[in-house]
């Protein structure tokens, strides 16, 4: 994957805009530019060896309690792909409030702000779609036992075998995450710790000139 972010505060809007029906229909008939649909993967999860770079798995990600989202599109590009690592939904929980801007609905950064647990539901074109709580050392791991198979079957490169048999963990003062809690009943219940919390941003509300702005007014980039 790439190490840096690109932009400070994830991608430019320009092309976002750029392909959406209202901006398509500048130079389209209108249900033409309805038509063009498209999506942007998440996490698309490959192979780090030289001579190979090939796509191991493909992962969608939300927010748990945010909006519903399916992963059709994702895992039919998968199933025709024959991903040996799968396709996933994964919906995270963050350990503090989530920030969003009253005006533009942003969220933004929250300092200290880390992610408590991971919901991963998927799996591989043959696997049954099962839904599975894991701890961020867990889920850093599973992420990648991702490309087991594919070394296993695939991979080019002779470091293939090294890297099957490279420790999973980290050094010893590594993090490794709270126990996890699945039970039959599913996810743990959010707690009102958790709640969005909607606040006008810097952008949309600016502060006065000879006020600097504080953590209350949190920022978002330009829309």
């Amino acid at each position: 994957m790439s190490q840096q972010r690109r932009h400070q505060r994830g991608h430019d809007l320009y092309m976002d805009r750029w392909h959406r029906k209202e901006s398509l229909q500048r130079f389209l008939p209108v249900p033409v530019a309805a038509w063009m649909t498209q999506i942007d993967i998440n996490c698309c999860e490959y192979c780090h060896l030289g001579g190979c770079l090939e796509t191991v798995a493909l992962i969608e990600t939300k927010l748990i309690w945010s909006f519903d989202k399916t992963i059709t599109v994702t895992e039919n590009l998968g199933r025709r792909a024959r991903l040996s690592g799968g396709i996933y939904l994964v919906e995270y929980q963050p350990t503090k409030p989530t920030h969003y801007c009253e005006s533009c609905d942003r969220p933004d950064d929250v300092p200290g702000n880390d992610i408590e647990y991971f919901v991963v539901t998927g799996g591989t074109t043959t696997e049954q779609r099962t839904s599975v709580e894991k701890t961020p050392q867990e889920y850093a791991e599973w992420l990648w036992s991702l490309r087991f198979n594919h070394w296993l079957n695939e991979c080019p490169n002779p470091a293939k075998t090294r890297m099957l048999h490279y420790p999973m963990r980290g050094g010893d003062d590594a993090p490794r995450g709270l126990p996890s809690a699945l039970t039959a009943s599913g996810p743990r219940p959010r707690s009102a710790a958790h709640s969005d919390l909607h606040i006008l941003c810097v952008n949309c509300h600016p502060a006065p000139a000879t006020t600097p702005a504080t953590r209350d007014e949190v920022t978002c980039a330009p829309r």
